[in-house]
């Protein structure tokens, strides 16, 4: 069971955010994403360093994800960013999903 959940979010486009998510056991964190096109899960973060294909607005705290809290940090949110975050323990089946709808010009 997650201590922190992220939270439904509505930004601007141009915002930063902070979804927040920690764990009651150090390194189990982990991040997915759902884009409202696809819906196919992207993992932000697996419990490794990732290579960072995912666009660099897009950050963690590796430091903390290893210990208990890992909160997923975008600066500068875009349409693109619009969808499912899901937060979960990588011991657990329960996953904690968020919405981040955003609000911007095409």
């Amino acid at each position: 069971m997650l201590g922190v959940r992220p939270r439904n979010t509505v930004a601007i486009a141009g915002q930063k955010i902070i979804l927040p998510c920690s764990s009651h056991v150090n390194g189990e964190s982990r991040w997915d994403f759902y884009d409202l096109d696809t819906a196919k899960p992207k993992s932000i973060y697996n419990g490794n360093p990732f290579d960072n294909g995912l666009d660099r607005r897009i950050s963690l705290d590796f430091s903390s994800c290893r210990l208990k809290t890992c909160h997923l940090t975008i600066e500068s949110v875009q349409l693109q960013d619009a969808g499912y975050y899901v937060c979960f323990e990588s011991s657990s089946d329960v996953r904690e999903a968020a919405s981040l709808v955003v609000l911007g010009q095409l």
